[in-house]
């Protein structure tokens, strides 16, 4: 076999191995943020997230160019009150689901310098603890249509 041919078998190769060790294993589903009301500083954003990988995964940082910053948030429980709390990483456990959702895990936009219409789409970059970055286009929904009945 020539060095050439021999080159791009090894070119093939990394490829290959690349797409295996950080393919695409992190798969988003219904990625929504809220339409934000004017003169509101911040509005949310959810989605479940699956990890197809073999490896626990973290999430450590999100951004968008809607706000000054994007934080993992999530609602505990103190005594009788529930208080809304940053969340530093979010664990993405091998093989199995999270949902951000109202009441529970989600996205917070903090600062917004652009106000997202319903019907309009907004894209949100993340960062894993391996390094990866993956950018999602979330579509912007009213909080009205999550309450027809």
């Amino acid at each position: 076999m020539s060095l050439k041919i021999w080159k791009i078998v090894a070119l093939s190769a990394a490829i290959l191995w690349s797409n295996i060790s950080f393919g695409h294993h992190l798969v988003m589903v219904e990625p929504v943020i809220r339409a934000a009301i004017h003169g509101m500083p911040s509005t949310a954003g959810f989605f479940s997230l699956t990890n197809s990988s073999d490896t626990d995964e973290y999430l450590i940082n999100a951004s968008s160019t809607i706000s000054e910053r994007v934080e993992f948030h999530n609602h505990i429980m103190n005594g009788d009150n529930m208080r809304m709390v940053k969340v530093d990483q979010i664990l993405l456990p091998a093989n199995d689901s999270i949902k951000f959702e109202s009441g529970g895990m989600h996205l917070m936009f903090i600062n917004l310098t652009n106000y997202p219409k319903a019907g309009s789409k907004v894209d949100v970059e993340f960062t894993t603890s391996s390094g990866r970055k993956f950018q999602i286009t979330f579509s912007v929904k009213s909080i009205l249509d999550e309450h027809k009945h």
